[in-house]
């Protein structure tokens, strides 16, 4: 999802997409460093800390993109700026996370779980906002979807859906390994493949249409962007 959003931004300079990519960045790292770091001495509380920062970061980015195509922002990064703005948004994101994983490690960050009690209240006030703001993102894109059609959008909000709910249920979890833990992950689980149809969708409509990758991912919101105008990369350029 990551490199796909990055071809469209790099395409017409899209802040929508930028942050789309930087979200699907934040939750794949943050998940990623939770599970090599589930056996810490330090116990549970390092996985569960680094998962819940990422899926936090990754809602608002998640968040802030759907929130512009909601109210018909038209954010563009100027084409002389493209890979600086880029390279600020992922590099933050990974010195984010860096930043966390070594706060946590070294026991200054403050604590998300105790085993054998459950979350603190940190945790949940942290976790709490990520549910919500992934509860609300796909709303915020289906009303974008029924007026554009973009599959890609239907199956990556039904992701977020299964990010919401998988998240919902971490959320009452008292111990790790318990039931409704494992409920949580399967739904993440989930969300993956979901993700996978949405980038698969994407390259479906790229064969159909005869046209490349990064412009059908541009395309999702351009009329957005441009309103009542067909634009092309470069017109973009010209900007």
């Amino acid at each position: 999802v990551v490199y796909v959003a990055t071809l469209g931004y790099l395409r017409n300079g899209s802040l929508i997409l930028l942050l789309l990519a930087g979200g699907s960045l934040a939750f794949s790292i943050g998940s990623l460093l939770a599970g090599w770091t589930i056996g810490s001495p330090n116990g549970p509380n390092v996985a569960v800390t680094i998962h819940n920062s990422g899926a936090f970061l990754s809602a608002i980015f998640h968040f802030m993109g759907a929130a512009l195509v909601f109210f018909g922002a038209t954010s563009v990064v100027r084409p002389k700026h493209l890979k600086i703005t880029m390279g600020c948004v992922f590099l933050g994101v990974l010195a984010l996370i860096a930043f966390v994983v070594a706060m946590t490690l070294y026991d200054l960050f403050p604590s998300f779980f105790i085993q054998g009690e459950g979350p603190t209240p940190f945790r949940q006030m942290i976790l709490g906002s990520t549910v919500f703001l992934f509860g609300m993102t796909p709303v915020l894109l289906m009303t974008f979807y029924f007026r554009s059609g973009a599959d890609f959008l239907y199956w990556y909000s039904i992701a977020l859906v299964f990010i919401a709910i998988g998240l919902s249920c971490i959320f009452f979890q008292r111990s790790v390994g318990s039931p409704i833990g494992w409920a949580g992950r399967a739904a993440q689980y989930l969300s993956g493949i979901y993700f996978l149809l949405a980038v698969l969708t994407a390259v479906k409509d790229v064969r159909t249409r005869g046209t490349a990758l990064e412009e059908s991912i541009a395309d999702l919101f351009r009329h957005r962007l441009n309103p009542g105008t067909k634009t092309d990369r470069g017109a973009f350029q010209g900007q």
